[in-house]
């Protein structure tokens, strides 16, 4: 009989990061325990606290990869918009929303982070860098509108104010997504028409 094949370090550490994710997005967090999290796993519970100290630093790795995965599908939706920089920012605005569908799961973590920020220092010092990109993704596509349209902004506006103006209204949208029973299709036209509307109103012609 052949000896069953040993975990790598790293192999230990997706399992422990894996059976985390599973048991937050299933059971919330009063059952995120260690010895739980080592029975889904299928490791020696010692082990968790070797690679993980504290409940802080699992739940960081946690959040490091629902954030990720969010990154991507909105880097991903940007990229469809191809040419367009306003199909590219309506599509940025909508991804959120697409996400949650496609990973269920993740969605789940991603309001209990923020539930978190108030009262954590780490988790609100990541929140604020992870928003800081994403602004900065926006603005790019807001000066390629208005290299575009040959246009500046009103004078109501910034490009950083309207930057932060569109992310409010990403992070209203995907809020409300995971937080109440909502139709994807009908958050998505709102979304997209909010963007179109504030587009019209930001946006005059030279």
């Amino acid at each position: 009989m052949s000896k069953k094949a040993k975990l790598s370090a790293g192999q230990k550490k997706q399992a422990i990061l894996k059976a985390s994710i599973e048991i937050l997005s299933e059971k919330g967090p009063h059952a995120f325990k260690n010895s739980e999290v080592a029975k889904r796993a299928k490791i020696d519970q010692p082990l968790i606290s070797y690679y993980f100290p504290n409940f802080e630093a699992l739940f960081a790795g946690v959040v490091q990869i629902v954030l990720e995965d969010l990154r991507v599908a909105m880097i991903n939706a940007i990229e469809a918009g191809g040419e367009d920089p306003e199909r590219a920012l309506a599509n940025y605005m909508v991804s959120p929303l697409r996400w949650t569908v496609r990973s269920p799961k993740l969605q789940t973590i991603w309001l209990y982070f923020y539930t978190l920020i108030p009262i954590n220092k780490d988790m609100k010092a990541l929140n604020s860098q992870i928003r800081k990109v994403g602004r900065e993704r926006i603005q790019l596509l807001i000066y390629k509108i208005l290299e575009e349209r040959n246009c500046r902004l009103s004078p109501k506006y910034t490009v950083a104010t309207l930057a932060y103006s569109i992310q409010s209204i990403i992070t209203g949208y995907l809020t409300m997504q995971v937080t109440e029973d909502s139709n994807l299709e009908q958050m998505e036209k709102l979304s997209f028409q909010n963007a179109l509307d504030l587009i019209d109103k930001a946006f005059i012609k030279n």
